[in-house]
Formats: structure tokens, C-alpha cells, sequence
């Protein structure tokens, strides 16, 4: 939330995060910032299963008790994604 209102200013924040001039509570803001997060999230692991198509499967995937699998959930795709091209998220959480 901090990281979004100091982006732009205060006017700026409030227009969006505003419903028939009231200003939303700080959970509703949260679950706008999330689903915009999950949203961006799933574009961007389509961009990356494009961008490696074939060699998806050699870059986002793990091994669990010696098994190979392949990551599906959009938010892990993002950080490996960012990982292998020298990207610092600039929304970060901190988790990457």
C-alpha cells in the first residue's frame, strides 16, 4: 500500500482507491493491490512460458524427494522469471 501511495500523488491514490467519493478502508485497498498483483502475476508467467517455450521446462522447474515438477503458480513463475533476467520487482514484497 505505501509502496502505491507514494508513486504518485495522494490525489492520485485516493482517485483510485476511492467508491462514490469515499475513500475505501485500508483491507479493501489491500484486496484491490492483491488481485492486481495475482493479475499482473498471470500475465507476466504467460510472457515467460512464451518467451522459453520449449525450454520452460528446463528453467521453472524443481525437484521434490528426487521427482521433477514443473512450477504452475503464476507467482513462483514471476520470481524465477525476474531471478534469470536480473529483475528487481518493483512492486517487491520483499520475498524474492
Amino acid at each position: 500500500v505505501q509502496h502505491c501511495y507514494r508513486q504518485g500523488t495522494p490525489t492520485n491514490f485516493w482517485d483510485e482507491f476511492s467508491h462514490n467519493g469515499q475513500r475505501l478502508c485500508f483491507t479493501k485497498i489491500v484486496q484491490r493491490l492483491s488481485e492486481r498483483r495475482k493479475d499482473e502475476d498471470q500475465a507476466t508467467a504467460e510472457q515467460a512460458r512464451a518467451e522459453y517455450g520449449a525450454d520452460f521446462l528446463s528453467f521453472f522447474s524443481y525437484k521434490k524427494n528426487g521427482v521433477s515438477h514443473i512450477k504452475t503458480k503464476p507467482s513462483d513463475i514471476v520470481k524465477m522469471y525476474r531471478l534469470l533476467k536480473g529483475i528487481s520487482g518493483v512492486d517487491s514484497d520483499g520475498e524474492d
